[in-house]
């Protein structure tokens, strides 16, 4: 592709983990950019709502909003101006400008100030309701109201926001229309077609969204009791993207049904039990690389990563 340089992609296979990382060369002005972009770390209070114990696993974002904005008409004409040939480079200029005039970077940026940590605490079930149909020996249809259990992730997402005037209006219209309801200062969105209930609410120039009332409940009078290990809280304070999934915490938790029998189930488990953490993350850009790694640990009890990995195989297709 124009405009970028080489591409590398490497392998590592250790007594601890294997891992392969990714490195793409970018023009200077596009490098220049993107350090803009990503000089910003995590809100350092996300962390206090992290449990490494039983999250099944998170992700971890953080850029400048205004840089973003004030980067993104510039990086826009260099990426897809080159891709293109300079056959619309009027176009994507003007198309840049007009971005530039319709946006407030400032203001936008205090409302979405460009970080934000969503993550999966566990596993729910609910029983649903769904129509199907039924006929009888004449093929006559009958509408009948069914019910099943559907299994539905724990989550918790927030964001920074530094500017609540925009949220507090859509609450108040949303209120006003009974697609909001309020207990105290946690919301609902009322969505009945919805299969999970969704929260909401404002706190420490946080926005939060999530599922579990009880969670909520816990962050809004500052009992909500999370305890992050010293590896999960370097991975998300240190890289603008991060990802974490932590296999094991999903071992039992999925119904047999909706994997396909106990059987398979069986066999899921083992896998799941039997891998170390994944992870993913962005490396500060060097010179005009950018680089991102993708790595998984080693659980005790295996020789090297490349055993382990023949032995997950093997798990696998048994």
């Amino acid at each position: 592709m124009k405009g970028y340089g080489s591409l590398t992609a490497k392998l590592f296979m250790d007594k601890t983990s294997f891992r392969i990382s990714t490195g793409l060369e970018l023009a200077k002005e596009q490098a220049d950019s993107y350090k803009k972009i990503m000089d910003r770390k995590l809100n350092k209070k996300f962390l206090k709502y992290v449990d490494s114990e039983k999250a099944i696993g998170f992700m971890g974002y953080s850029i400048d909003t205004k840089a973003y904005l004030e980067e993104f008409p510039k990086l826009l004409k260099q990426t897809y101006g080159s891709f293109l040939g300079g056959k619309m480079d009027e176009e994507i200029e003007l198309g840049s400008d007009l971005f530039s005039l319709l946006l407030d970077e400032e203001a936008v940026s205090k409302v979405i100030k460009g970080d934000a940590l969503f993550v999966i605490n566990g596993l729910n079930y609910k029983d649903v309701t769904y129509t199907s149909y039924e006929y009888d020996d004449d093929y006559n249809r009958k509408e009948v109201t069914k019910t099943k259990k559907e299994t539905l992730p724990d989550f918790l997402f927030m964001f920074s926001s530094e500017d609540n005037r925009l949220m507090n209006k859509l609450i108040k219209y949303g209120m006003k229309k009974n697609y909001v309801s309020a207990n105290n200062n946690i919301y609902k969105i009322e969505e009945k077609k919805s299969p999970i209930d969704i929260y909401f609410m404002i706190k420490d120039g946080i926005v939060f969204f999530g599922n579990s009332l009880t969670e909520m409940q816990g962050i809004s009078n500052n009992t909500y009791n999370a305890s992050i290990s010293k590896t999960h809280k370097n991975l998300l304070a240190k890289n603008n993207f991060s990802f974490l999934f932590n296999a094991k915490n999903l071992v039992g938790k999925v119904p047999n049904e909706e994997i396909g029998g106990e059987e398979t189930a069986k066999k899921f488990n083992e896998t799941l039990g039997k891998m170390g953490n994944i992870y993913m993350k962005s490396n500060p850009i060097k010179g005009n690389v950018v680089s991102a790694d993708i790595s998984a640990e080693i659980p005790n009890g295996h020789e090297n990563a490349l055993k382990y990995l023949f032995s997950l195989i093997e798990n696998a297709s048994k």
